[in-house]
């Protein structure tokens, strides 16, 4: 618990939630189905970041207080940023703003996951809790007869078609994911106009360890991808959202800086989602998965050792291993996912540049 705090992170959520029910129990009524639904990680999290010191007068505080707790709690959003714009509301503004999420609280309805990791989720050989397995398999037939006429395009950056890894992804996704077996990968410098008015874009190739996506001889950071993705003419206002799926490794997770910096980066698929914001783009979603990608499979437990196999092949559409951004109106949020983050053990045994970490983990930022 933060030094100075006078109330217990518990007491401090139980007191919020019932403030946000007497104002609205609607609103409340969606609190208390995240608390009985929350991981204590989760819980304790969001309850560390509603203690806000003592500026401002006690009516103020419990804006803020509830404010964290519907966006951060119910809406998904991420508690950093949550924070951040929350601090930044000035004083006079703040009755108005709670009165805005409030209402957006009791009406809140999760936003449907993109129909691409339902079908991940319901494959026939896919890892997935038991419960998700059940509720898909009905779906999974409407689902695919759904997506036959959904435009889609394959994005790989600097593309290598000696890259085994890439390959694979990319016949993964033209066999399982696009309505057409032929389907090219197109390049940067390609025109995305098929995508005109909503669809769905496969952007394939290595993550670079959170730095940029494309190949080994060549990759494009965040900015500079939504920067080309403009110039190839994709829809910055589509009609229908466009859902930008990331296919590369540690897309959803923090990730060490390695040699030459301390301390992480932010999520390759965050920072996307918010250059696609500085770009222009207003209807769009951005898919980031937490481990490391091959096909349809993700590894949180990457381990580059001779004679050593990487551990704990999960499905990429398992509920949890993947982050969803929504970039509308000139804004971004998460809106399904929580917060990932590596963690390295070193091999003593080599010095050299990626050698240096022989295994890569993924965790929930925090703990838990």
């Amino acid at each position: 618990m933060p030094l100075f705090s006078t109330k217990s992170t518990e007491q401090r959520l139980v007191d919020t939630a019932a403030y946000i029910d007497q104002r609205n129990p609607q609103a409340g009524s969606k609190v208390f189905q995240w608390g009985i639904n929350a991981t204590t990680h989760e819980m304790s999290r969001i309850g560390e970041k509603m203690h806000i010191g003592k500026s401002g007068t006690a009516n103020d505080r419990r804006y803020r207080r509830a404010m964290i707790m519907m966006r951060a709690g119910v809406m998904r959003h991420e508690i950093r940023k949550v924070v951040s714009e929350v601090s930044n509301i000035h004083s006079g503004q703040l009755q108005t703003r709670f009165s805005q999420i409030l209402l957006q609280c009791a009406a809140y309805v999760p936003p449907p996951i993109p129909t691409a990791l339902e079908v991940m989720a319901g494959e026939e050989n896919a890892k997935v809790e038991l419960e998700q397995a059940r509720r898909l398999q009905p779906l999974i037939k409407g689902i695919t007869n759904n997506r036959k006429n959904l435009p889609h395009e394959i994005y790989a950056p600097y593309h290598d078609d000696q890259d085994g890894a890439t390959y694979h992804t990319v016949t993964y996704i033209r066999r399982h994911l696009t309505a057409d077996m032929y389907k090219r990968e197109i390049s940067h410098g390609n025109s995305l106009a098929a995508l005109d008015g909503g669809g769905e874009l496969f952007v394939v190739g290595h993550g670079h360890l959170g730095r940029g996506i494309g190949s080994h001889n060549g990759k494009l950071g965040a900015t500079e991808l939504a920067v080309q993705l403009r110039a190839d003419g994709l829809d910055r206002n589509p009609g229908q959202p466009i859902v930008i799926y990331l296919f590369s490794c540690w897309g959803a997770t923090h990730t060490r800086r390695m040699w030459g910096g301390f301390g992480k980066r932010e999520p390759y698929a965050r920072r996307f989602a918010r250059a696609l914001v500085e770009q222009g783009f207003r209807n769009h979603k951005v898919v980031g998965f937490a481990g490391s990608v091959i096909s349809e499979n993700l590894t949180q437990d990457y381990i580059h050792k001779p004679d050593v196999t990487n551990t704990g092949n999960i499905s990429l559409g398992k509920d949890g291993m993947y982050n969803i951004y929504e970039v509308r109106n000139g804004n971004f949020n998460r809106t399904h996912g929580e917060d990932w983050t590596t963690k390295a053990k070193p091999n003593s045994n080599s010095f050299k540049f990626w050698k240096g970490w022989s295994t890569l983990t993924v965790r929930k930022r925090g703990g838990g």
